[in-house]
C-alpha cells in the first residue's frame, strides 16, 4: 500500500488533543503512553477534534514514526527516539515509586506468546 511517515506536529492543537484524551481516559486502568494511528477526513476537521479515525493503537514499544519523515537526519532521528525512551524510563520510574511492580521477563514472554497466538496469520494489505 506504501506509507510515507511525516512530522504531523503542526496539526496538533488542544481541540485534538482534548478529543484524543477523553478516548485515552476510558482505558481500564489508564494509558500512560503510546502512538494513535490516524485517519482524517481533511486537516481542518482533525484540528478541530472531529473526523478521525482510528486504525491501531501502539503501546510502550511504539515509536515515534515523525523519526522516519525523510527531512529528518539521522542524528535527529535518534534524538526522537532517546527523548521518547528518556521519558519512558522516566515513567517507569515513577510508576515503580507508586508502588506498581514491574513485570518479570517471564511475564513479558508469556504476554507476547499469548498476543502472538490471538491475532492469528498477518495480511499483507487490508
Amino acid at each position: 500500500q506504501g506509507t510515507l511517515f511525516v512530522d504531523g506536529r503542526h496539526l496538533i492543537t488542544p481541540e485534538l488533543t482534548r478529543a484524543i484524551d477523553e478516548i485515552a481516559r476510558h482505558f481500564v486502568g489508564g494509558f500512560d503512553f503510546g502512538r494513535f494511528d490516524l485517519r482524517y477526513t481533511d486537516e481542518a476537521s482533525l484540528k478541530r477534534g472531529q473526523g478521525f479515525g482510528i486504525l491501531e493503537l501502539n503501546g510502550v514499544t511504539s515509536e515515534s514514526t515523525n523519526l522516519y519523515d525523510p527531512r529528518s537526519s539521522l542524528v535527529g532521528a535518534y534524538r526522537i527516539l532517546f527523548s521518547q525512551w528518556k521519558l519512558l524510563f522516566e515513567l517507569g520510574a515513577w510508576r515503580r515509586s507508586q508502588g506498581v511492580a514491574p513485570l518479570s521477563v517471564f511475564e513479558v514472554r508469556r504476554l507476547i506468546y499469548e498476543h502472538l497466538g490471538r491475532r492469528g496469520p498477518t495480511k499483507v494489505s487490508d
